[in-house]
């Protein structure tokens, strides 16, 4: 997965210039530090589709080391053979970052499997568009059948792709994006869902980071290392210890970090 948590346009307002740093060297930026941030917090930041487990053993279940859970599509127990038995959902009720079940759930270990989507962002919602153009390389817009409901620094999921929503021109259902310079045709008539916009703090701390690129090339350390994530090959910097060295970042990390919460039995 490919994660975006700003754009090219947010990335200026922080007076990084097109002298200083040109459009392809600021998307690659992007990407490197959204990546790095995920690992540094053990989180991500945009609405993935995903089963995860937990334990058993209550009525109640917090998400622990994960992302809020957006939207609950089921819910099974894992049994001793591997098979899974549903819960229905009259016996289950989702609190964001909880589950509050009727009744006990089995004893075990990772055993109760959530399938939903999870993810931390901002003003979460569930708003199904039908495209009306291709979304392809160098496109820097898309139109929907209707962007009513749709805001600026909405974040979409394409494929292996997380991208925002620089605004929206509703005049012509009309979303702009950064630069597609490496994306797979995303056709025309593909139904997307919007489950919320970049997390304010998330966005902050990536143009901060790549702001301060140069400074952390250097304070970071731990060498350079090269990831291929699907169709995307790129350089990170490992980070040693738990700090970046830059104060404001620090303090982001640290309260994004905290958005884990224990498992709780009741």
């Amino acid at each position: 997965m490919i994660f975006e948590y700003t754009t090219i346009a947010s990335i200026r307002s922080y007076g990084v210039t097109a002298l200083q740093m040109s459009d392809i060297k600021v998307k690659k930026l992007i990407m490197q530090y959204s990546q790095l941030l995920n690992r540094w917090t053990e989180l991500w930041f945009a609405p993935i589709a995903t089963k995860e487990r937990f334990s058993g053993g209550g009525k109640l279940i917090n998400i622990s080391g994960k992302p809020p859970l957006i939207k609950l599509n089921a819910i099974n127990i894992i049994n001793i053979d591997g098979s899974r038995t549903p819960i229905e959902p009259g016996y289950y009720e989702s609190l964001g970052k909880s589950i509050r079940f009727a009744k006990r759930t089995p004893e075990g270990i990772r055993n109760v499997e959530v399938d939903g989507v999870f993810g931390l962002v901002d003003s979460p919602k569930e708003v199904h568009v039908k495209t009306t153009t291709d979304i392809a390389k160098d496109s820097i817009s898309f139109s929907v059948e209707d962007a009513s409901l749709l805001e600026e620094r909405d974040i979409f999921i394409f494929g292996n792709r997380c991208i925002i929503a620089n605004s929206i021109n509703y005049e012509n259902n009309t979303v702009l994006i950064d630069k597609q310079q490496e994306i797979k045709t995303i056709p025309t008539g593909t139904e997307i869902i919007c489950y919320g916009q970049c997390d304010m703090l998330v966005e902050e701390a990536v143009n901060l980071l790549v702001k301060n690129y140069k400074i952390l090339k250097g304070q970071i350390g731990g060498g350079i290392k090269t990831e291929k994530t699907d169709d995307y090959s790129y350089e990170v910097f490992e980070l040693k210890g738990n700090t970046t060295g830059i104060t404001e970042v620090d303090r982001i990390i640290n309260i994004l970090s905290n958005e884990s919460i224990m498992i709780e039995y009741l």
